[in-house]
């Protein structure tokens, strides 16, 4: 569990696919001041209670290092140049202009880094929004996670979709309304099979007419994400299950033979009303 102490020690950044549901990709820092010097390792983090979560491990990457870097120092930026501006207009002498022009360069550039930050973010956030809550692990995307997790993680495409791969399902997914299987299948294609043709697939998810509606809709109400993420089977609750068919092919007849066993002596003990024929 990252820690810090007057804000020194270690702490998780985080930097991508944040769509406000408790569950993001971030990185472990060392950290001086709250700012990130040392990157430890790259963590998908979810179920936060305050200041306590759960994490797992994804893929290390250079993009992910310089987003949750960037997103600390963004607002390490905006306030030195405030105060470093305030201070240059503040002088006792007069007005100091090489203080008050760096802080006039900070201030806008940490804003820039933010709205560069959020904009790129986008397309991560929308996998996200699509796919939903399909794990147990927050909604990391596959296409991030290690290899063997995954492997260990998701049904063979065959059993799952009844398609040789998982690049195969997504159009048949797309079809079917499907949207969060169509794009949880890209995902995993991207990871496991292809990574090209993956984000390819992925991009015509994202691009499909229905899940560009979906999207619309989701993002005004997170809480309709089923409504228009899932086909009408999947919103379906599954039936009951019957308890006889679990049993063994060879336990079910005697089942059977027990239920007409029980009520023929249900009818033996009840007493014959006078109206009742025999």
């Amino acid at each position: 569990m990252p820690m810090t102490v007057n804000g020194f020690g270690t702490s998780v950044c985080g930097g991508r696919g944040d769509i406000g549901w408790g569950s993001y990709d971030g990185m472990e820092w060392f950290v001086a001041a709250f700012m990130p010097i040392i990157p430890y390792k790259a963590v998908h983090t979810f179920d936060w209670q305050g200041e306590q979560y759960r994490a797992v491990p994804i893929r290390w990457s250079s993009e992910l290092m310089a987003r949750t870097f960037l997103a600390r120092w963004m607002w390490g930026l905006i306030l030195l140049g405030a105060l470093i501006g305030i201070i240059g207009v503040a002088d006792k002498k007069g007005t100091n202009v090489p203080l008050l022009t760096a802080g006039l360069v900070m201030v806008p550039l940490g804003i820039a880094i933010g709205i560069l930050l959020r904009v790129s973010d986008r397309r991560n956030k929308d996998i996200r929004l699509v796919m939903g809550p399909m794990t147990l692990i927050g909604n990391c995307d596959p296409a991030h996670m290690p290899t063997t997790l995954l492997e260990e993680s998701v049904k063979p495409p065959g059993i799952a979709y009844g398609t040789k791969s998982f690049a195969e399902a997504v159009e048949k997914l797309l079809d079917e309304g499907r949207y969060a299987q169509a794009m949880w299948a890209a995902r995993v294609s991207t990871a496991l099979e292809s990574r090209a043709e993956g984000e390819a697939l992925t991009n015509m998810v994202l691009r499909h007419p229905g899940v560009q509606d979906a999207l619309v809709r989701v993002r005004v109400n997170a809480q309709d994400w089923g409504q228009y993420m899932l086909s009408e089977s999947e919103r379906q609750p599954p039936p009951p299950e019957d308890p006889a068919d679990a049993l063994p092919a060879d336990e079910a007849p005697r089942r059977e033979d027990d239920r007409v066993q029980r009520d023929d002596r249900e009818r033996v003990r009840r007493p014959r009303r006078d109206d009742e024929d025999y």
